[in-house]
């Protein structure tokens, strides 16, 4: 059988892990001087609270190459049971570096850069599922999927600059003008990495709506 696994940056539901039967390996998330795994015994709730005191961001970090195979070997029952693992961009984070050297000594397991983050890994995890249910073996699979992560499109809006001003992305005299201006910034994914994309000017509601229909025409 295929199993999948992912890292938490997946961001599928509750609902949809499920129904996919997904195993996910939380990343470490290091808050004030403590570790979190992240959707384990921290949330986002906790993180914005956390930035609201401390005007700090929180830095992750990824698991280790031995408690990746620690994982691998804790969802299969034997060597001949398959696992396919999708990760964060490997531009992004060492994630996927370090799943892949866990998996080079390892039967049977195949370390997925997904290029995307969050739905963007979300969507090729569903699309998998679907392949595997059509009873296409493991080297067919990944080989629709490299096609299928290119069609992915993942972006977001964003309301206001202030994380990516306390992340160095921008400065405080950008965000400042961005603020004033009412800019919200469309960030893409692109090659697997981040970049700004069209900057609408307006209301987080009114752009959104300009968004989502630029997404639905192009």
């Amino acid at each position: 059988k295929i199993i999948l696994t992912s890292d938490s940056t997946s961001d599928l539901s509750l609902e949809l892990k499920e129904k996919v039967n997904l195993h996910v390996v939380p990343l470490i998330v290091n808050i004030e001087g403590k570790e979190y795994k992240d959707g384990v015994d921290i949330d986002s709730d906790y993180i914005y609270d956390s930035v609201s005191r401390t005007g700090v961001l929180p830095k992750t970090a990824a698991l280790s190459i031995g408690e990746f195979t620690e994982f691998f070997n804790s969802v299969r029952e034997s060597e001949d049971d398959i696992i396919l693992h999708f990760s964060i961009s490997s531009g992004f984070s060492s994630s996927y570096q370090n799943s892949v050297l866990a998996a080079s000594d390892m039967k049977n397991v195949y370390a997925f850069d997904s290029f995307n983050l969050s739905t963007g890994i979300g969507l090729q995890i569903l699309e998998a599922d679907r392949l595997i249910k059509e009873g296409l073996d493991i080297e067919d699979i990944i080989m629709r999927l490299q096609d299928y992560k290119e069609r992915v499109d993942a972006s977001f809006i964003i309301d206001k600059l202030d994380y990516l001003q306390k992340g160095g992305r921008c400065s405080a005299v950008t965000g400042l003008v961005a603020n004033l201006l009412h800019l919200k910034p469309c960030i893409e994914v692109v090659d697997g990495k981040m970049g700004v994309g069209k900057k609408y000017r307006g209301t987080f509601e009114r752009v959104l709506n300009q968004y989502i229909n630029d997404k639905l025409t192009s």
